[in-house]
């Protein structure tokens, strides 16, 4: 069984609390989207670095829309 350490589970609750429930077609504004990219673009390598994790993909979707995607680290750690 994997264990889930503190960060990672900080990244899920920050993306559920500010994810709508699928009943919910409308995104909220774009500031809100903007704040939250922000944070995450700052919080996700340092998570990475205590980790020890290199390399993660991540899209952030409001209204079946993507709204953000975005590459951290390195698929391949040999070739980087």
């Amino acid at each position: 069984m994997t264990r889930i350490q503190g960060p990672c589970v900080a990244v899920a609750v920050l993306l559920s609390a500010t994810t709508p429930s699928v009943g919910f077609a409308q995104a909220p504004a774009d500031s809100g989207n903007r704040r939250l990219i922000e944070a995450l673009r700052e919080f996700i390598p340092e998570v990475m670095r205590q980790d020890g994790t290199p390399g993660l993909n991540i899209a952030l979707a409001r209204g079946g829309k993507i709204v953000w995607q975005e590459g951290f680290g390195y698929a391949d750690v040999a070739r980087k």
